[in-house]
């Protein structure tokens, strides 16, 4: 297994689980959707406009059809969803419903699309980051979370089915990493500033400190780093590999929920995250890579 995609996978955990914790806090706190929405792609926009110039809206030997794929699952339409999820919904569902069960829906799509073939063990491992994520996610439903919290739990799983056809469609389009993320950011913008016009913009009691940090987070560590290093994660390690290494998100947002925006952290949830970590495991073919 390439090194350099191990660690492109895993930094874009750390990426995603800082989106999560950061979105969560932002949405039910001092910023609305439209700010936030400007703070994720604006920053990208502008730092890449080099890249975006000189591909344009429809790359060379790029399939319009990926490319329509690509923005949807990437850009402002995968955004909205899942800050409207996260609206409503803990930070811990998140990312158990989120990147949580990303594995199983890439690995269904790339079979469908690519003829993807998977073994005994990494189908055991899908299954076990299923089980886990559904543990994680559910439990707060069934024990009376959150009022309406399922509504966010829907939101979140529209979300990340559309990365997970953006996923695919990626791999397919031949574009590297950078050129896939300025695509994504050029595309995005003609609807930035409509959008933020008709949600909103505001930042509430939140110091210009706190929007750095924000605008860093959304706009550079997720709306681009994150970008950048999944792309490469799927270049070098496939799409199904990569994202079971990025199923070790929720155990990242469990504990960051916890620890930083003082969700309940209970027996189950926590068991939750064994199985999760047991399922990324199987999953990502390390045993089979050392066989």
């Amino acid at each position: 297994m390439p090194a350099a995609g191990l660690l492109a996978a895993l930094l874009t955990v750390l990426c995603w689980a800082g989106f999560l914790l950061s979105l969560r806090f932002g949405i039910s706190g001092d910023y609305n959707q439209g700010t936030l929405l400007l703070m994720r792609f604006l920053p990208g926009f502008l730092l890449l406009a080099p890249v975006w110039w000189r591909i344009g809206f429809f790359p060379t030997g790029v399939k319009r059809l990926h490319v329509l794929i690509i923005i949807l699952g990437s850009g402002p339409f995968f955004f909205l969803l899942m800050s409207g999820g996260l609206a409503i919904a803990p930070a811990s569902d998140a990312g158990a419903l989120g990147p949580g069960i990303l594995p199983l829906l890439i690995a269904i799509t790339s079979f469908l699309v690519l003829n993807e073939s998977f073994s005994r063990l990494r189908i055991l491992g899908f299954l076990a980051i299923l089980i886990g994520g559904l543990t994680i996610g559910g439990w707060e439903a069934l024990t009376g979370g959150p009022e309406g919290a399922w509504h966010g739990h829907i939101l979140i799983v529209t979300a990340v089915s559309a990365w997970a056809c953006y996923t695919v469609a990626f791999r397919l389009s031949g574009l590297t990493p950078l050129e896939g993320a300025a695509l994504t950011m050029l595309w995005s913008a003609p609807v930035l500033l409509p959008l933020a016009w008709g949600l909103g913009v505001t930042t509430g009691d939140a110091g210009i400190g706190g929007i750095i940090a924000m605008t860093a987070t959304q706009g550079i560590l997720t709306g681009l780093i994150a970008l950048l290093t999944f792309g490469q994660a799927v270049k070098l390690l496939g799409a199904s590999r990569t994202a079971a290494f990025t199923a070790l998100t929720p155990v990242l947002v469990l504990l960051g929920g916890n620890l930083l925006l003082g969700e309940p952290l209970d027996g189950v949830k926590i068991a939750g995250i064994f199985i999760v970590s047991a399922g990324v495991f199987l999953a990502s073919g390390v045993l089979e890579d050392h066989a």
